[in-house]
């Protein structure tokens, strides 16, 4: 019945074993890893986009934005995939890859409820502008943790760079009044 859950299942586990393989062959098992990646992304985008056809509008809404978070992934990790040292491009890539996963449990929550009661109506075109609003503060969310560990890295690597530079000044000025 979910067949397209079992297919981005296999793909996913796909990808783990070119992340296990892909290190032994260098540069070249990387890219093969983030190719895989990118199309295990596409294609589970590919499948909830022809999972929404003839659904309720809220079930169809959610699934829509697992297809844009999707997409979103895999063009990030395209990018970074020229770009393979771009800070920004990775946190980016962190940042969706979180959106992806969190928001893929929130549907859960929100369309196969575990709760007998749910207070979630699928036909309702309110709750699935909700689902909006909660993907966009979900994205933020993410994006506002992602930034406040870049702060703190940047506080605790810029701290310890200046102390040790400063070190090197002290050591290189000792070593000159020495040899005076």
């Amino acid at each position: 019945k979910q067949w397209y859950q079992r297919r981005v299942r296999v793909l996913f586990l796909t990808t783990g074993l070119f992340d296990i393989v892909g290190p032994r062959y260098g540069g070249t098992g990387r890219t093969l890893s983030h190719i895989s990646y990118i199309a295990a992304y596409l294609i589970e985008a590919a499948l909830f986009y022809t999972h929404i056809h003839e659904k309720s509008v809220l079930d169809a809404q959610c699934h829509l934005l697992i297809t844009l978070s999707g997409t979103s992934t895999a063009l990030s990790l395209l990018y970074l995939l020229y770009y393979p040292t771009s800070i920004v491009a990775s946190c980016f890539y962190c940042c969706l890859v979180i959106l992806h996963g969190v928001w893929f449990c929130e549907v859960g929550f929100i369309v196969l409820s575990p709760f007998k009661d749910s207070m979630w109506d699928l036909a309702s075109a309110e709750h699935a502008i909700l689902a909006n609003v909660f993907f966009c503060w979900t994205f933020l969310g993410i994006a506002a943790a992602m930034l406040g560990v870049a702060v703190l890295m940047n506080r605790v690597y810029g701290a310890s760079s200046r102390r040790m530079a400063q070190d090197i000044r002290n050591i290189e000025i000792h070593a000159l009044l020495d040899s005076e």
